[in-house]
């Protein structure tokens, strides 16, 4: 009886390492397939976010996809070129009708 008992501890204790030994290989798999597909996730991103050309059957000719993230920014800036642009073009007006006055003295007035 105690060499049944024995045996079946002893199975149990070698089922618990080569269980434990194949989850801690599987883990070390899943963890690298994770990391690979982190890794082509951010590749695939920094594709999209880049733009795409796509050949059209003519020669020459295609089309080129852009995504662009930060629109509102962009709109921004646009509206302070203009408006510096604005401010510059005002110069220039004032500058091409600018009038020169020079008055000149004599010693004796």
């Amino acid at each position: 009886m105690t060499t049944i008992i024995a045996s079946a501890i002893i199975s149990a204790i070698t089922a618990k390492i080569v269980a434990t030994y194949y989850f801690e290989k599987v883990d070390g798999y899943v963890k690298e397939m994770c990391e690979m597909t982190k890794k082509s996730n951010q590749h695939t991103l920094a594709i999209l976010h880049k733009g795409y050309y796509t050949k059209e059957t003519e020669a020459g000719t295609g089309r080129l996809h852009i995504e662009v993230m930060n629109l509102p920014e962009l709109k921004k800036l646009i509206k302070q070129a203009k408006k510096e642009a604005d401010q510059l073009r005002e110069t220039i007006n004032r500058l091409e009708n600018f009038e020169l006055v020079i008055d000149f003295k004599t010693l004796n007035e």
